[in-house]
């Protein structure tokens, strides 16, 4: 059984969400039924209704108000009223997605999110720009100090003649004949003494393996070594912030014609 002293503390409850803010009659009713009996909330909120105290019409413009003052559009405007079971004719009667007012809200939103790039015209010539068009051009000072055209790996790799097929230096090679072995094998011993035979078979071996490493050593290959021009830059930076603030402002439910005319006049061509 439902006593008085029920309802004064469920209309108790409801009384001091509304002194915080404005509700809705949808919002407030799941609220107050998350504590207490869903029939005695309904009997609350109708009497609230009689009384005045809460009002979708003055929920909707309160929350206009609010979301307008912290650079939200039109659409996300209608669409949190809607989820809050706010209708569509009290929507429209606050919300004109027409009104020329957008325009100035999504350019004064987009301004605070654009960098000095989309602002300035003259950032190019900027000392901040210079110093990070001097950076990405220090990614490529290897390829100015070794010859331009090429890969870096690939000189790494081709450029040092004396590497074997492991990429270790060949500084000892098991098949080095001296002069005097070279002058044995040749005169001094017969040729069908076992020294010479030896001899020559290592010869024929360090031959081989110099001609099997020269085969294998990496070739030279032409790469080309694209080089960003300072405009080249500054039009790409310039390109993705324009995307990034584009993007802000849509999130933000703005129309997209609003977020065009907006971007236009916050970073003109």
């Amino acid at each position: 059984m439902v006593t008085e002293q029920d309802r004064g503390r469920v209309y108790n409850a409801a009384i001091r969400l509304l002194a915080r803010r404005e509700y809705g009659i949808r919002e407030i009713t799941k609220k107050l039924c998350q504590k207490h009996p869903p029939q005695l909330v309904e009997e609350v909120v109708t009497q609230l209704l009689e009384q005045n105290l809460i009002s979708d019409s003055r929920f909707a413009e309160s929350l206009c108000n609010s979301r307008t003052g912290r650079g939200y559009g039109p659409i996300y405007i209608a669409q949190e009223l809607s989820m809050k079971g706010i209708s569509k004719e009290i929507i429209e009667e606050f919300i004109d997605k027409n009104d020329p007012a957008w325009l100035e809200r999504a350019m004064k939103a987009g301004r605070k999110k654009a960098s000095p790039i989309l602002l300035e015209k003259n950032f190019m010539y900027s000392e901040a720009f210079e110093e990070e068009f001097l950076r990405q051009k220090g990614g490529e000072e290897f390829l100015d100090n070794v010859g331009e055209g090429f890969d870096e790996s690939q000189l790494n790799r081709g450029g040092n003649q004396d590497r074997c097929d492991d990429g270790e230096y060949d500084d000892v090679n098991e098949f080095d004949l001296t002069e005097n072995d070279e002058e044995e094998a040749s005169g001094k011993h017969p040729q069908g003494s076992s020294k010479f035979k030896s001899l020559q078979k290592a010869k024929k071996l360090q031959k081989n393996s110099s001609a099997n490493s020269r085969q294998k050593r990496p070739k030279m290959v032409n790469k080309f070594v694209y080089k960003k021009t300072k405009e080249q830059l500054f039009r790409e930076r310039r390109q993705k912030e324009w995307m990034k603030v584009a993007n802000f402002l849509s999130r933000r439910g703005f129309p997209g014609d609003t977020i065009a005319k907006a971007m236009n006049n916050i970073a003109p061509d």
